[in-house]
């Protein structure tokens, strides 16, 4: 089953706030704005755990090459959950840590990885040419297109909408759309929290290297996430 699209979601959250039907108020734009913050913060939400937020990629190594660089492979990248060296699954380190154990770094088959700014460095230094396998989490593409659909789910589109109402009835209006708004992000809440239990990833293990979140300004931009 198809995905709802961004034309249908639109048409949704007009009526989801019962407020400007014929888009005399809010352009189709800001409506859109409005929903991509939505799919955003359901993102944020359940910390960037949804299936829908696992990607994967692939790096070839180099003889004698320790660190590679990561910017232009990932983009919007959040979380790093599983490396593999040829097929085998490494370990994690921290940057303090695995340089206070070498000033010298050994040369073999690579065990062990940690990030420093986007460079993804290899302990031991690889030896010859291999591919390590990358599972990561990362930010989801905005719906640009009347056409795009959701990332998520129909069974989201209600969270969606909630929010993408709460973030346009939140903008400066009246006192009584203020009201309409707190009760809008009180139902997503609400609504997210059921997704939450019902779809989220479940996974016992802790994420490494999560990166900081950055609120939103009160005019829509597509947040940015930094690894630190």
């Amino acid at each position: 089953m198809a995905n709802t699209t961004l034309s249908t979601l639109r048409s949704g959250t007009r009526s989801e706030f019962k407020l400007d039907r014929l888009g005399k108020v809010w352009s189709d734009p800001e409506v859109n704005d409005a929903i991509n913050e939505g799919i955003l913060e359901i993102q944020n939400k359940g910390d960037f755990k949804w299936k829908e937020n696992e990607k994967t990629t692939t790096l070839s190594t180099v003889a004698s090459q320790q660190e590679y660089d990561l910017s232009t492979l990932i983009t919007d990248f959040i979380t790093l959950d599983l490396v593999k060296y040829e097929g085998n699954a490494i370990d994690s380190t921290e940057y303090k840590t695995i340089n206070a154990l070498y000033t010298t770094f050994p040369e073999g088959t690579p065990n062990s990885y940690y990030l420093y700014g986007w460079q993804l460095w290899l302990n031991p230094i690889p030896t010859e040419v291999g591919v390590v396998d990358i599972t990561y989490r990362g930010i989801l593409d905005d719906l640009t297109s009347d056409s795009d659909e959701s990332p998520f789910s129909t069974k989201f589109d209600k969270a969606i909408k909630l929010y993408a109402s709460y973030v346009l009835l939140s903008k400066p209006w009246d006192a009584k759309n203020e009201q309409r708004a707190r009760l809008k992000l009180d139902k997503f809440q609400a609504e997210v929290a059921k997704l939450m239990k019902t779809f989220l990833f479940q996974d016992r293990g802790q994420f490494q290297y999560k990166t900081t979140y950055t609120p939103r300004t009160s005019s829509y931009r597509r947040s940015r996430f930094i690894n630190i």
